[in-house]
C-alpha cells in the first residue's frame, strides 16, 4: 500500500475544493415558481438551495425519446420516501427556448492524458465521423475541448456547425500521454487535473439556465482504492469529491462517458468487452446509510451519479454519441424540495418513476445534502476572476465581443471597443429613468500555454439613456480602451464581471 503525499493531497483538494466554491457562491439550486400547474407554462427559476432540480430523459423500449407526459405521470422518491413535485416544466418547452441561455448546451472533450495515443486516434475518427453527420449541422450548440497534460484547451467555442469543429479538430494536434507512464504519482497528477476539468467547464458555463451536457470521450480516471490514506486525507479528499458533486447538480451539468477502445477482438472470433473500472464499492458506500468513501472514484461513476449513462463496447462511437445527444435534447425538468430537512452532507438516492411499465425515466442518481455555502469573500471574488484569466474555456454568462479580433503583427498598444451584452447585466434605474450598472473589466497578456504575462483591473460604471434601452431588442453596452501588448504574448483575455450578480463573460483578442 502506497500514501499519498499531503502536498498531492492538497493540490486536489485545492484545484477542487476551490473551483467548486467559487462556482457555488454564484450559482444556487434553482427554486421553481408555484404556477406550475400546467405542463406547457413556462418555468421561472428563482434562488435557493433547499429545492432540488431534477433534468429527466424518458424513453420508450426502443431507446427513444418520449415528449407527450404530463406532471401526474411522475412520481419522485428519495430514500425510498416519496416527494412532493414542486414544479413541472414539459419537454417541448426545451425544444424551443426562449433565449441563448435557455438552450441545451454539450461539450465534447477528447482526453488525451488519460487515453493510450491509439485509441485516442480511433477516438479522433469517430468524432470526425460524427461532425460530418447531418451535412455538418448539429442539434444543439457545442464546443470541442481537449483535455491536455497540462489542462483543457479549448479548440472551438460553441458552434452550431460541424464543419467548424471539424476543422478544429483536424487543426490540432495532439499530445502524448506521457502522464501514463509516471506510475502512482503520474495518477494523482491525473486524477488531479481531471477533477479540476470538470470543475472549469462547470464554472465557466455556471449561469447558462438550460442543461449541460459533457460527453467526455475518455478509458477512464484513476481510482484510489489502493492508496493508504490518513483519517484525515480521507476526510480532505471526500469532502472535495462531496463539493464536485454537488456543483454539477447545482449547474444541471450531466455527463456521458465514451470508452474509446470499444471491443477487442479475441482469438476464435470471440470478443471482450472492456470495462474501465468496477465502481460497485463507490455505488455501494453512497447508498443510504451506506458509510460514503473515496475508494473507487471514477469517470463513470459520476455519470451515473449526474443522470448520464456510461459507453462503451462499441466499435460504432459516433453513432453511439449522436443517439445520446439526441436524448439529452428532449427532457423534462421537475423539482421538489426534500422532506428530509437534515443537510448533514450524507448521499441521498434519487429515483424517478413514470407510471406507464414500458417508459423509463433516467435522471442524476443522486446527491449529496451540503449546507448552503457562505457568501462570497472579497478573496474568492478575487479568485474568480483568476480562474476566468487563466482558464482556456470561454466563460458566456454576460456575451463580450472585442472589436478588432486580432493583434497586428509586432503591434504594442492596440485600441479596442468592448462589446458588452447589456440584458445580461443588473441594472439599476434612476430618477431620470436611466440605467446604470458596474463592473470589472480585466485585462491579461498571455503567452500561447497560457501563462499570464501581466493583469489589469479597471472598476467602471455604465448608463444607458432610458429610451435607448427600450427601443433596443439586445441592446448593448460599448467600452473603448487602449491595451498594452506584451511582445511575446499570443493573445489578450479580458473578462467582464458583473459586480451585483457576479457574473463572468470573456473574449480573446488573438495574434495571427
Amino acid at each position: 500500500m502506497c500514501r499519498l503525499p499531503r502536498l498531492a493531497l492538497l493540490w486536489i483538494f485545492v484545484v477542487a475544493y476551490i473551483l467548486c466554491a467559487l462556482v457555488g457562491l454564484r450559482v444556487r439550486a434553482q427554486q421553481p415558481s408555484q404556477n406550475s400547474g400546467n405542463a406547457g407554462s413556462e418555468l421561472v427559476l428563482r434562488t435557493t438551495t433547499r429545492a432540488v432540480v431534477l433534468d429527466v430523459v424518458v424513453t420508450d423500449s426502443a431507446g427513444r425519446p418520449v415528449r407527450d407526459l404530463t406532471k401526474a405521470d411522475f412520481r419522485i422518491v428519495e430514500d425510498g420516501v416519496p416527494q412532493e413535485i414542486a414544479s413541472f416544466e414539459a419537454a417541448n418547452v426545451h425544444l424551443h427556448p426562449l433565449s441563448e441561455t435557455d438552450r441545451t448546451q454539450t461539450v465534447l472533450i477528447l482526453d488525451e492524458m488519460n487515453t493510450r495515443f491509439e485509441d485516442l486516434a480511433f477516438a479522433r475518427y469517430a468524432v470526425s465521423k460524427l461532425l460530418e453527420r447531418n451535412s455538418g449541422k448539429l442539434d444543439m450548440p457545442t464546443a470541442l475541448v481537449a483535455l491536455t497534460n497540462s489542462g483543457l484547451v479549448q479548440l472551438h467555442d460553441y458552434t452550431m456547425s460541424g464543419d467548424e469543429l471539424l476543422k478544429a479538430l483536424e487543426h490540432h494536434r495532439a499530445e502524448l500521454p506521457w502522464r501514463l507512464q509516471k506510475g502512482t504519482e503520474g495518477e494523482k497528477e491525473r486524477l488531479a487535473t481531471s477533477i479540476g476539468a470538470i470543475q472549469e467547464i462547470a464554472l465557466s458555463r455556471a449561469d447558462y439556465h438550460a442543461r449541460k451536457n459533457i460527453v467526455w470521450i475518455s478509458p477512464g480516471f484513476p481510482i484510489l482504492a489502493n492508496l493508504d490514506l490518513s483519517p484525515d486525507d480521507h476526510a480532505v479528499l471526500f469532502d472535495a469529491i462531496r463539493k464536485l458533486s454537488d456543483e454539477l447538480l447545482r449547474t444541471r451539468t450531466t455527463m456521458y462517458t465514451v470508452d474509446p477502445r470499444g471491443v477487442k477482438a479475441e482469438p476464435g472470433g470471440l470478443s471482450t468487452l472492456i470495462v474501465t473500472s468496477d465502481s460497485s464499492m463507490y455505488l455501494l458506500r453512497t447508498s443510504p446509510g451506506a458509510s460514503s468513501t473515496v475508494a473507487d472514484l471514477t469517470l463513470e461513476r459520476l455519470a451515473f451519479e449526474t443522470g448520464g449513462q456510461a459507453l462503451y463496447g462499441r466499435n460504432d462511437l459516433d453513432q453511439e454519441i449522436e443517439d445520446e445527444i439526441v436524448n439529452a435534447a428532449t427532457y423534462f425538468t421537475m423539482s421538489y424540495y426534500p422532506s428530509n430537512r437534515n443537510w448533514d452532507s450524507g448521499f441521498r438516492k434519487i429515483r424517478v418513476y413514470v407510471d406507464k411499465p414500458e417508459l423509463r425515466a433516467t435522471t442524476r442518481d443522486g446527491y449529496f445534502a451540503l449546507p448552503e455555502p457562505p457568501p462570497a469573500s472579497k478573496e474568492e471574488e478575487a479568485l474568480q476572476l483568476t480562474s476566468a484569466i487563466s482558464s482556456r474555456l470561454s466563460f458566456g454568462a454576460i456575451p463580450v465581443r472585442i472589436d478588432p479580433t486580432q493583434l497586428l503583427p509586432g503591434a504594442t498598444t492596440v485600441r479596442v471597443a468592448i462589446n458588452v451584452g447589456a440584458q445580461a447585466l443588473s441594472w439599476s434605474t434612476s430618477a431620470s429613468g436611466d440605467y446604470h450598472c458596474k463592473v470589472e473589466v480585466v485585462v491579461a497578456n498571455l503567452t500561447e500555454k497560457g501563462q499570464r504575462l501581466d493583469y489589469h483591473l479597471r472598476s467602471l460604471g455604465g448608463t444607458i439613456p432610458a429610451e435607448k434601452f427600450a427601443r433596443s431588442k439586445s441592446p448593448s453596452w460599448v467600452i473603448p480602451l487602449q491595451l498594452s501588448l506584451k511582445p511575446e504574448a499570443a493573445r489578450v483575455r479580458v473578462v467582464v464581471r458583473d459586480v451585483t450578480s457576479g457574473k463572468l463573460g470573456t473574449a480573446d483578442l488573438l495574434r495571427p
